[in-house]
């Protein structure tokens, strides 16, 4: 959006520069005006070269599955920054990631949006059906339908601790989605996104937290 923002400053720089220029133009079989055709070149160029970088580093996609209502609701559109930034790997926050093979549901390489609920080092385990984080009472703990876990998290007192690269991750719908538990961990090099933007009625261009 910033860069987006640039272009159109630049764009309209352009435009004006070019239509001041070319209002002083006289027409004439003897006189040459390359600098000006040479103006219009550059703008388009440049408008161009806004568009490719604005697109390269943006994707978007549509939801499937109600496992994030009512944060993101079944089909609407969102948009992503294609970075994940380092300071949002953090417990809570929303991210959007490719499974593995590890993945008891698909095949791997599907896109999930999820929230961390423990990064790496922190101790997990399941108390009357809820994730206890580090000793918290968290979120509720999601069903694994047909699928077999392939990740084990115990009974309290045992706890699991998260290898280093790797997040475990709940949806907000528990009740109607799978978590780490069938998804297996969110490893730190599949992260494809942690600034997602709404595109629908409900927010337009919203920053999703």
């Amino acid at each position: 959006f910033q860069l987006g923002l640039v272009g159109l400053v630049a764009a309209t720089l352009f435009w004006l520069a070019e239509y001041f220029f070319v209002a002083k133009i006289q027409i004439a079989p003897s006189r040459s005006h390359g600098w000006s055709l040479g103006l219009t070149i550059l703008y388009y160029l440049c408008a161009a070269a806004m568009l490719v970088l604005m697109f390269k580093g943006v994707g978007s996609f549509k939801l499937r599955g109600s496992g994030m209502s009512p944060t993101i609701l079944p089909g609407e559109r969102i948009l992503y920054s294609k970075h994940a930034e380092e300071a949002d790997l953090v417990r809570g926050h929303l991210i959007a990631f490719r499974t593995t093979t590890e993945s008891a549901w698909g095949k791997g390489g599907d896109v999930v949006i999820a929230r961390i609920l423990a990064a790496p080092g922190d101790r997990l385990a399941i108390e009357n059906d809820h994730y206890v984080v580090n000793g918290r009472r968290s979120a509720e703990v999601a069903p694994t339908g047909r699928f077999a876990p392939g990740l084990d998290v115990g009974e309290l007192p045992k706890e699991t601790t998260v290898p280093p690269d790797c997040f475990f991750i709940v949806q907000d719908a528990a009740s109607q989605s799978f978590d780490s538990r069938v998804l297996s961990w969110a490893r730190r090099e599949n992260v494809i996104a942690t600034k997602l933007f709404l595109m629908s009625r409900r927010g337009f261009g919203k920053l999703l937290d």
